[in-house]
């Protein structure tokens, strides 16, 4: 089975409800997404979020193929 794993400028992510966010800041383990539909969901979302917001979008989304 292949999962996904959100990037932000090629460092590990995670999105945690409102937007993509650095996995390390917070110190909690990345979460898998089952495909890349969910993947570009979410980054869509945290890209509509933070510009409601008034906050610069970041700079590149991105993905790792996860395969245990």
């Amino acid at each position: 089975m292949v999962f996904y794993i959100h990037t932000l400028n090629n460092r590990p992510a995670w999105f945690d409800g409102r937007q993509v966010v650095y996995a390390a800041k917070f110190g909690n383990a990345n979460k898998l997404c089952r495909d890349l539909k969910q993947i570009r969901s979410e980054q869509r979302a945290s890209a509509k979020w933070r510009g409601s917001r008034g906050l610069k979008d970041h700079d590149k989304y991105g993905y790792f193929r996860y395969e245990p």
